[in-house]
């Protein structure tokens, strides 16, 4: 699947999207002949809201992904590198506003920073560019460096790779420009949910990595509180079916060793 394709695909496929269309789909079928299977899609779509209202169903889900690789309880003294991968900053909305625009996975250039200046000798990477339409278009690595140099780093230290679009391909540049040797210590840094199918990737490419999760969504454990939840929820849901599927697909396509990679 092309990054373009699973893009197009994690929208059309979001919780949301999903059971508003069955809503407005059951609608128009209960006002045709097949009024029976539009009454099922309402009733399915309505106790679908109503669950995601009530039940943090959401972050049940992202919880194993999150608690699937702890943060380093010790960090070693020194490192051979520092990686963070892309998918904290907006490119569109950076080149129509004039500055740099975050996402929701902003800790992850912060951490990166953070981590740059306790290891200053290290190599320092970020992976992320994304293959554009047009040419001249802003790429992520343009914008995490604008936002790098605004945190005090100098960016001329970092070494940015712009081509990859998706993890496997982060993973797969990295190894063939960085040429890890047995012994190195590379820490990578990416959103906790998505640490799995990156280290999974990596591991695929031969290149071995210390885990540095960050932005967490969740608790930490299965608690529940009754309140009404939906937008919370949907979410943190679309966060979580996004990594299981993608968990799935790079499996299939033997991008991954296992399903689920663990420490």
């Amino acid at each position: 699947m092309s990054a373009l394709a699973a893009k197009l695909f994690a929208v059309l496929f979001r919780p949301g999207s999903l059971l508003v269309l069955g809503l407005v789909l059951g609608l128009a079928l209960s006002l045709s002949r097949w009024r029976r299977l539009g009454r099922t899609l309402i009733g399915v779509s309505t106790a679908g809201l109503l669950l995601l209202t009530l039940l943090p169903i959401g972050g049940w889900l992202l919880l194993p992904l999150e608690n699937r690789f702890p943060p380093p309880q010790r960090l070693p003294e020194a490192v051979s590198g520092v990686i963070v991968l892309g998918g904290s900053t907006s490119p569109g909305l950076t080149l129509k506003r004039g500055q740099p625009v975050l996402n929701n996975n902003s800790e992850r250039l912060l951490t990166f920073a953070a981590l740059a200046r306790r290891y200053p000798q290290s190599r320092l990477v970020f992976t992320g560019g994304g293959k554009s339409l047009r040419p001249d278009q802003l790429r992520e690595a343009d914008v995490a460096r604008q936002v790098l140099t605004s945190l005090g780093l100098d960016a001329s230290v970092v070494e940015f790779e712009r081509e990859s679009s998706s993890t496997f391909e982060n993973a797969l540049n990295l190894a063939k420009s960085l040429n890890p040797q047995a012994g190195d210590v590379w820490l990578l840094i990416t959103s906790a949910r998505h640490m799995p199918r990156a280290v999974g990737s990596f591991r695929q490419a031969g290149f071995e990595v210390m885990p540095y999760p960050v932005d967490y969504r969740t608790a930490g454990g299965y608690g529940f509180s009754f309140r009404l939840r939906l937008r919370s929820n949907l979410g943190t849901m679309a966060f979580a079916l996004h990594e299981w599927i993608g968990l799935l697909t790079y499996r299939l396509q033997k991008r991954t060793s296992s399903l689920f990679p663990g420490p």
